[in-house]
Formats: structure tokens, sequence, C-alpha cells
């Protein structure tokens, strides 16, 4: 009997090309899954009950991403999780539920993330467009396609920027 083909992760192939996920990568999932439920239902709530969880305003600032950095594996780890799993739940988790949920993650693993909110003039109405991403130091975790479109305004957590 031939051995079973692997995919990249270390998982097993599937019949159609998927990949099942290992165990670990299911416990991620899993965890994802429960974050962004939790700032999903906080967000529901005004902001004076979750805004503190985010941290204290950071003092340098905002920032954009840096190229170049290598993001920290819980990071990467923790950024697929919440993205593939926020694009499967059928509630609304876009790029702030995101953000939550990653940041919340990532402060159980001991690692700090900032939550950058970024602005721009909406092309298709009068307003703003608002957009949210999680940093670990330099590197972007969520919220990446198209941060650099934004202008950041305001940044929370994290003691690496």
């Amino acid at each position: 009997m031939a051995p079973e083909p692997t995919a990249p992760s270390g998982g097993a192939a599937r019949p159609g090309g998927g990949r099942r996920l290992g165990w670990r990568r299911l416990r991620l999932a899993a965890e994802a899954l429960v974050a962004l439920g939790r700032a999903r239902w906080a967000l529901r709530r005004p902001y004076e009950q979750w805004g503190a969880e985010m941290g204290a305003r950071a003092d340098d600032g905002p920032a954009h991403a840096a190229p170049g950095a290598p993001l920290p594996a819980a990071a990467r780890e923790v950024g697929w999780a919440v993205q593939a799993v926020a694009r499967r739940v059928p509630w609304r988790s876009d790029c702030l539920p995101q953000a939550l949920a990653g940041q919340a993650m990532l402060r159980r693993r001991g690692v700090d993330g900032r939550i950058v909110f970024g602005a721009r003039s909406a092309a298709d109405r009068p307003g703003l467009d608002l957009h949210a991403w999680l940093l670990v130091g330099p590197r972007v975790v969520t919220g990446g396609p198209g941060h650099r479109a934004f202008t950041p305004v305001v940044a929370f957590g994290g003691d690496d920027g």
C-alpha cells in the first residue's frame, strides 16, 4: 500500500485536492471561531464597554506595515486562523472583528498586537471609508489587503510599532 500523500501544511491530501486540517490547526481554527464570535458580540455594545479591550492608545501614533521584517510564527498562525474562519462564519466578520479577535488570540500567547484605524475619502459617496488592521511590530496580521490606501488615524495596544 502506498503512503498517503501529504499537503504542504503537513495534513493529508484529500480526494478533490482539499487538505485535511491537522489537530493543531483545527484547535487554532476553533479558537478563532470563538474569538470572532466574542468580537462580533462586543461590537454590538457601546464603545465604552469594549474599547478598553484593545489596550491603551499608542503614544507613538498609528503606522502602516513595513515590508521586510519577518512575522513571528504565532502571529502568522493567528492571522491564518482568523482570516480563514472569518470567511466562513454566518455573521459579518470584516476588518474590526478580525483585528479584535486576532489581538485577543495574540495576547493569550504573550504577543503584543496593535490595532490601527485608518480612513480615506469615499469615492462613490460623501463621507469616509474606515478600515482596521492588526500589526505585530511592523507587520500586518489581519486587515492587510488594501490597508495602504487608508491614512492611519489612531492605534491601540502593543508596545512595539
